[in-house]
């Protein structure tokens, strides 16, 4: 079954609606903005703060505003990265979607290395962005890109869904950035502690409703909850019950070190990081790479239940 297919399925097809009206919307302005010159996207842009200072809402000039910003990026960033890069460089890194990164690497005849970031990529996604380079590739005189060395992969290998060649397997190791540990988190635990987030985007584009569902279910549960949430809005979950606890910005992976579950809406690194401690995770696991996420998780998380091989099996016929 394609990502697509295990999406809509898992009851995306209105969201998928959604993001293709907003692209279609942008696409109005390409042919338009293919035939400016740069200076003329310069006045656009002056244009769009121009209007925004007037009190136009930026929800009607985002779509613009998009348009000139890809238009640019299509036409400057590769050239820019190849001017600037050093002529000593030996191999460029880059992600499954920074595949400008790949075009630097063939311009350079130096070898591409691909870092993966979690379990929903694939070759065809990478070859479906390197398609979207195809006229940058015909100016650097290329005709197109070269097979990645090496494909750096850093979901365990019983739960990888890509069979790529040339895979290296790498552990994943959280990140936490910085941040000060309340003190509530050294104390000793009286009762279980389970760790709620939405990461770093959802709860700016959705808001925080997606989990009022565990709030009302804390009512009635001997646990404690932790919703890292971030800055979020936390009006949308009601009155808090005493076992719930709101907190800021907290270092993800020592917060869920001393956590016994979480929770979490299925970013790539909130579900390495729970696998890297070892908890057991409920996956929301709806929109961009979240869902293809959540069904590793689900398919794959006990080891006592499917060998390496079957779930290597598994994820390659989904």
């Amino acid at each position: 079954m394609s990502f697509l297919d295990r999406a809509l399925r898992m009851g995306e097809a209105k969201k998928f609606k959604s993001y293709e009206q907003r692209v279609g919307r942008i696409n109005l302005f390409e042919e338009e903005l293919e035939l400016e010159s740069d200076e003329e996207l310069r006045e656009r842009m002056d244009n769009l703060r121009e209007r925004a200072g007037d009190g136009e809402s930026l929800d009607d000039l985002l779509y613009e505003c998009f348009a000139i910003v890809r238009e640019v990026g299509k036409r400057r960033l590769p050239n820019e990265v190849i001017e600037d890069t050093d002529e000593h460089v030996v191999e460029v890194h880059h992600t499954p979607l920074g595949v400008a990164g790949q075009l630097v690497a063939a311009r350079l005849g130096v070898p591409s290395v691909l870092h993966a970031v979690g379990f929903g990529h694939t070759g065809a996604h990478v070859r479906m962005i390197n398609n979207t380079l195809a006229p940058a590739y015909e100016r650097h005189g290329l005709e197109g890109p070269t097979p990645v060395a090496s494909w750096l992969d850093i979901a365990p290998p019983s739960m990888s869904s890509t069979a790529e060649p040339r895979r290296w397997f790498m552990r994943y190791v959280p990140y936490n950035g910085g941040g000060r540990l309340p003190d509530w988190l050294s104390a000793t635990r009286e009762r279980p502690r389970v760790t709620v987030t939405l990461g770093t985007v959802r709860p700016v584009v959705d808001g925080v409703s997606p989990v009022k569902w565990v709030v009302d279910a804390a009512r009635e549960t001997d646990a404690e909850f932790v919703l890292a949430l971030g800055g979020g809005d936390l009006s949308a979950l009601g009155t808090l019950p005493d076992n719930v606890r709101p907190v800021g910005w907290i270092p993800l992976g020592l917060l869920l070190a001393r956590s016994d579950a979480v929770i979490h809406h299925g970013g790539s690194g909130t579900t390495l990081t729970a696998l890297d401690a070892g908890l057991p995770q409920i996956v929301l696991g709806e929109g961009a790479d979240r869902p293809a996420n959540a069904a590793a998780v689900h398919v794959c998380v006990r080891a006592d239940t499917y060998s390496q091989k079957e779930c290597e099996e598994i994820s390659q016929s989904r």
